[in-house]
């Protein structure tokens, strides 16, 4: 039972505040054991269904389904078993969360699209994810609203692909701050902001297009004279 905690505890505490996924204290006061079980299993399906609580869950940690793990009902109820205990005990499960100091948010945005390299050379979060209003990778999620997300999983690296780029290479407390201040920054433009922001860009870009069509068509226009044309057709 401790060993298939250990793996959630990657993600989640008891009683020690979000990090990649929702605080696990009380959850049996909030859903039966039966769902527990079910999201336990395929969040993902369980999502797809269109189930209230699920949907909720998935948005509220930035669109993240959580991984499905391949346990028994009775694993998983022995699991919801630990948490009860412990939702009740003053003993924290996760003595590793750190406290993050907070970031500068220039720094952190610099870090992210790689014009500062970590010190460790890891490579720059913008090699996969986009985040804000700029243009990044789409060969994983947005990560707009995962600001809460990043200290957890870059200390604990719960995914194949980041424990390949940073295992040998783990972001510093600083850094880790700087990105956490950055993506908080990012989750505080509203779509009225970004309307402001992408008018105008919008307006470079519609004039920049008026101009080459411009060009096209002075390119194509007749260079001689139609009295001319006449006349050679005449001849």
């Amino acid at each position: 039972m401790q060993n298939s905690f250990y793996e959630q505890t990657l993600c989640h505490s008891i009683g020690e505040g979000r990090g990649v996924g929702p605080d696990l204290k009380g959850v049996s006061e909030r859903r039966t054991s039966e769902w527990f079980i079910s999201f336990t299993k395929d969040s993902k399906s369980l999502i797809e269904s269109g189930d209230k609580q699920a949907v909720e869950v998935f948005k509220e940690f930035g669109n993240m389904p959580m991984a499905a793990y391949d346990f028994s009902d009775d694993e998983i109820k022995a699991i919801l078993t630990h948490i009860e205990t412990a939702s009740g005990s003053t003993e924290t499960t996760n003595t590793d969360t750190k406290v993050i100091a907070d970031g500068d948010s220039e720094n952190g945005e610099k870090l992210f699209y790689g014009s500062v390299r970590f010190e460790k050379r890891g490579v720059a979060c913008a090699s996969c994810h986009a985040a804000g209003i700029i243009p990044g990778s789409t060969l994983s999620k947005d990560i707009t609203n995962s600001a809460s997300a990043v200290a957890p999983i870059m200390s604990s690296l719960p995914f194949p692909a980041m424990e390949l780029a940073y295992k040998n290479r783990m972001l510093t407390d600083s850094e880790i701050a700087d990105l956490t201040a950055y993506l908080k920054s990012t989750s505080e433009i509203t779509e009225d902001k970004k309307t402001c922001i992408l008018f105008p860009v919008g307006g470079v870009v519609g004039f920049f297009v008026l101009v080459l069509l411009a060009s096209l068509i002075w390119r194509k226009r007749k260079k001689e004279s139609v009295n001319k044309e006449i006349y050679d057709r005449q001849r």
